[in-house]
């Protein structure tokens, strides 16, 4: 009678535990996903300001190249 107790009081602990670790797989999915498509947005805003940073060290060059003819 007590093994069939022990038995019956873990399958209710799987029981409740199983949603739980569904969960937590879902929401682990999920910010591993949140996190790749921030990834995804810095790495097209970094791509954005090193083009800027690419322009103005090409102005600063030609104004280097005027002021050295001076």
């Amino acid at each position: 009678m007590k093994m069939k107790q022990n038995i019956d009081f873990y399958r209710n602990e799987v029981d409740i535990m199983e949603p739980v670790l569904w969960i937590a797989i879902f929401i682990l999915l999920g910010h591993i996903i949140f996190i790749k498509l921030d990834v995804k947005q810095l790495e097209e805003r970094l791509d954005c300001h090193k083009q800027r940073m690419d322009i103005q060290n090409e102005k600063i060059d030609e104004i280097w190249r005027y002021t050295n003819k001076l």
